[in-house]
């Protein structure tokens, strides 16, 4: 079972404590004046007075006894019923003021775990920047803050490697590339020469495909446009013309189940996703009569749903979530493709996540994989601007 949260507990503490403390005094109460009163009987039996301010004539010690004995009674039950009611109002106070005190002692906490939530999703730019005196909560946000701003110029620092590197590499992929069709569309080109310039020209499509992927991956979320109208329909339309031509060379039948998904997004990131997914349901399918399913509607959760599913190679379900870890691959005929590099799926990924969606594999029963991703659906009323926009 679930703990009790913290301001319940809180509260709970504050009420208890406060009732013990209430019995306490309700006890001391009743041992200091319900022993006392035969004594002021006692003075009163002294010195009687009637109405007249005469004297009175004396009484027995037997009614001052049983007056005594009824007298304190009285006051005993009085002060226990009466001492019973005002615990009673007082835990309903005391509880009441403990939950409203335990909420505003938590409300820091609240805030940086609510900061900590935000920036677990990637969203390292943002800062607690708690506003209050100093003590050990504003020490907390203050470290926190600092933890994330060495860990923010980190990862800057690792996006700005990895995008000038591939940028730099760029310019001789280019150079091969056009070296590599020269050679293989030469009119007077032997055939070795053919064959090896068809060779290079697929090796290096295959880097500038890997080049594309890093920069993908190295990309700032902060910096990602998400104010285009985007159809995921539209973009897997788009993905299957594209394959088609491969689809067919390696035997795969592409089918399709598309209906409508309009969103708000990075159309060039998005595009990436549908076709990386397509592609890699293409390159790790089975060599005969293979098959790749896409469909893409709106779920019962109102977010838009794209899905690829094709056969493939029997996989753990254990090792499914390795697939989305960059430069991982779990068969030995995805090690020896020559145009896999293990980072379709990681760019997938990281692109869902940036636009707030959710992405998971699972393995089919007769082999191969099912990919599904649900993004945030467009609202009806805000055809024209992004949300928050």
């Amino acid at each position: 079972m679930r703990r009790p949260s913290m301001q319940l507990r809180l509260a709970s503490w504050y009420t208890a404590l406060t009732m013990l403390t209430g019995l306490i005094l309700l006890v001391l109460i009743y041992l200091l004046v319900v022993p006392s009163m035969p004594s002021f009987l006692a003075v009163a039996r002294a010195a009687p007075f009637n109405a007249a301010n005469t004297v009175a004539a004396p009484r027995s010690s037997t009614s001052v006894a049983v007056s005594s004995y009824n007298l304190r009674g009285r006051v005993g039950t009085s002060i226990i019923t009466l001492g019973s009611l005002a615990l009673l109002t007082l835990a309903v106070l005391s509880a009441c003021m403990g939950w409203l005190l335990a909420g505003r002692v938590l409300d820091p906490v609240r805030a940086v775990t609510a900061t900590a939530r935000r920036i677990a999703e990637r969203n390292l730019h943002e800062r607690i920047a708690l506003r209050r005196p100093a003590d050990e909560l504003k020490e907390l946000a203050d470290t926190f803050d600092a933890m994330v701003g060495r860990l923010e110029r980190s990862f800057d620092g690792q996006r700005r490697f990895v995008a000038n590197a591939s940028h730099e590499l760029r310019t001789p992929l280019a150079t091969a590339r056009a070296v590599a069709e020269v050679a293989a569309t030469a009119p007077n080109a032997s055939p070795d020469a053919r064959r090896l310039g068809t060779r290079l020209l697929t090796i290096a499509v295959a880097q500038e495909r890997l080049l594309d992927s890093l920069l993908a991956l190295a990309h700032d979320e902060s910096t990602i446009d998400r104010t285009a109208h985007v159809d995921l329909a539209g973009l897997a339309v788009e993905a299957v013309a594209a394959h088609l031509q491969s689809a067919q060379a390696a035997g795969v039948e592409l089918c399709t189940e598309l209906v409508a998904a309009p969103l708000f997004g990075d159309s060039a990131l998005l595009t990436r996703v549908v076709h990386n997914l397509v592609d890699n349901a293409i390159r790790y399918n089975r060599a005969e009569g293979g098959w790749v399913r896409i469909r893409v509607g709106v779920g019962e959760d109102g977010r838009a749903r794209l899905s690829v599913v094709n056969p493939g190679s029997m996989i753990d379900p254990a090792d499914v979530s390795a697939l989305f870890e960059p430069f991982r691959r779990l068969h030995h005929d995805r090690t020896d493709h020559p145009r896999g590099s293990g980072l379709g799926l990681s760019v997938v990924r990281v692109v869902v996540q940036a636009h707030h969606g959710t992405v998971h594999a699972e393995p089919r029963a007769g082999g191969g994989l099912a990919v599904h991703v649900a993004l945030p659906l467009c609202p009806e009323d805000a055809d024209d601007e992004p949300p928050g926009s």
